[in-house]
Formats: C-alpha cells, structure tokens, sequence
C-alpha cells in the first residue's frame, strides 16, 4: 500500500542520513553515500500516488504541483544545506535532512489514505509488460531517448569539469 510504502521509504532515508552524519571513516561514509542513493526515491512514490489520488480531469495539475513542490524543495534546500553546513559544519545538514525525514515520514503514514493494489500482477509478470510497452508506445522510447541524452550529457560536463580539475593539480 502505497501510505505504508512512502513513510518506509522515508525511514530508510531516515537510516541512511544518519549513517551519513555518523560516519567515521571513508568505508563508512561510501557505504551511507550508496545507502543515500538507494533509499532517495520518495519523489518516484508520490508523484504517482498523487495521480493516482487525484480525479480523472485534474491528474496533471496534482503532478504539477507535487513536481513543483519537488522542485522548490530541492533548490531551497541546496541553498540552505549550504549556510547550514558553513555554520554548523557538514554533519549538521544530514542531522538536520534525519529530522526532516522523521516529520515526513509521521506525516506520510498520518495523512495519505490506505489504497488498494491497482493490479494483481506480481512483480516479475509487471516487469514483463516493460518489452511490449517499449515496443508498442512511441511516445515512451521517445521520451527514455530524450532523458537518457540528457543525462548524458549533463554527466559528460561533469567529467569534463573533473578532468579540469585534475590537470590543473
């Protein structure tokens, strides 16, 4: 159920940023980074659920305002990550990113309904609808093409930029 599945992906987040503030070596502190990745797929959650919530007329404005939301979020922490770290040092944002994580998932398990499955397919049978999907909807293999390209891109001008970097030691 998805109420149960998002405040779960909150704790796991919960866990991992705690590991990240307590680290104290670099195994450790690679092994929270991965955990931090790995467990980063709340957005993945809601903005489905949020569609899937919202009435027939009106699923593109809920995705639009949770995507909007999303968005904000992730600029506004980026700039308050930033002077907290400054002030309060590094461990300070992960302390503070556990304790969000915390109110969030309270929040998510307290106030999103309980839904049922919307389909009776187990997970390897869901997996085998990927390939006829792939084959039979344009718009998606356009759409995975564009954001795959896109990816590629902004990661090449992150290796430039490392490479750079690199050279100029």
């Amino acid at each position: 159920c998805s109420r149960d599945w998002s405040s779960d992906v909150c704790s796991s987040d919960l866990i991992a940023v705690l590991l990240m503030a307590t680290a104290q070596n670099v195994p450790w502190l690679m092994l929270a980074t991965f955990l931090c990745g790995a467990s980063a797929s709340v957005n993945h959650i809601t903005m489905p659920f949020a569609a899937h919530l919202a009435p027939e007329g009106s699923r593109g404005k809920a995705v639009g305002t949770v995507l909007g939301g999303l968005l904000v979020g992730i600029l506004l922490s980026r700039t308050y990550s930033g002077w907290l770290g400054e002030l309060f040092g590094w461990r300070s944002v992960f302390y503070t990113a556990a304790v969000i994580m915390l109110v969030m998932a309270t929040l998510m398990f307290r106030t999103l309904p309980m839904t049922g499955r919307s389909s009776n397919l187990t997970w390897p049978q869901l997996v085998r609808t990927i390939a006829p999907l792939w084959r039979e909807q344009r718009l998606l293999r356009e759409a995975v093409i564009d954001r795959k390209s896109t990816r590629l891109n902004s990661s090449h001008g992150y290796i430039s930029y490392a490479v750079f970097c690199l050279k100029k030691k």
